[in-house]
């Protein structure tokens, strides 16, 4: 009993040090998929073969609004800790993975319109100096360039309902949230140039090698 306690003992000790061991760099010719945990949603990071790269959402919901509605279930802590945002996390954990001199965002793919997935506006979210509120993806976005903003409808967002006057928040969708990622949007793209697009579906051209193509 001793021996296996003791086995055990080893072999969670040697799980906790890999953890905490770097994961390599990114080399060319490989695909590196991060899921990003924050505690508050969704972000994955994917670096293509050539060294482009991609975000898939990044959601900051409302933890105090889920454990009222989901008690006794509770939220997470934002991880890494209580001192970050989920927004901040996730720059945190870019600037780690690219350097603060690569730091830009090549294509961001918005799967949908709930707030695991991009955020949700509430009183202490705060303000970006570019007038719009700081959340999940706009908070990722304030601070890292993106170059190229994709999601299911853009600029109608009229299918299956009107998003653009959705007050009631049907389908899950926060109105308030929804009318800050325009602003967003619109701020991104008349003042840094980021291209902002519909899902085109069935294309290849779409999402496409920027730094590197011939060789993959």
């Amino acid at each position: 009993m001793r021996k296996s306690i003791l086995f055990l003992f080893a072999i969670v000790c040697a799980a906790f040090m890999a953890a905490q061991e770097q994961l390599p760099k990114w080399e060319k010719g490989y695909l590196d998929i991060h899921h990003i945990n924050t505690g508050r949603g969704s972000c994955a990071f994917l670096i293509l073969p050539d060294g482009t790269n991609m975000m898939i959402d990044a959601g900051d919901f409302d933890n105090e609004a889920f454990d009222a509605k989901y008690a006794p279930m509770f939220a997470p802590q934002v991880f890494p800790n209580s001192s970050y945002t989920a927004g901040s996390s996730i720059i945190n954990y870019l600037t780690n993975v690219l350097g603060r001199d690569k730091l830009s965002i090549d294509y961001f793919l918005l799967t949908h319109f709930h707030s695991d997935h991009y955020g949700s506006v509430r009183s202490v979210s705060g303000t970006s100096e570019n007038g719009y509120r700081l959340t999940g993806l706009t908070e990722v976005g304030d601070g890292i360039p993106i170059k190229t903003y994709v999601d299911r409808d853009y600029p109608d967002y009229n299918f299956p309902i009107d998003l653009r006057n959705n007050v009631s928040g049907n389908g899950g969708v926060e109105s308030a949230t929804f009318q800050n990622l325009l602003k967003f949007l619109e701020f991104q793209k008349t003042n840094n140039g980021m291209k902002v697009e519909k899902f085109d579906i069935g294309s290849n051209k779409q999402f496409v090698l920027k730094k590197d193509p011939k060789s993959y």
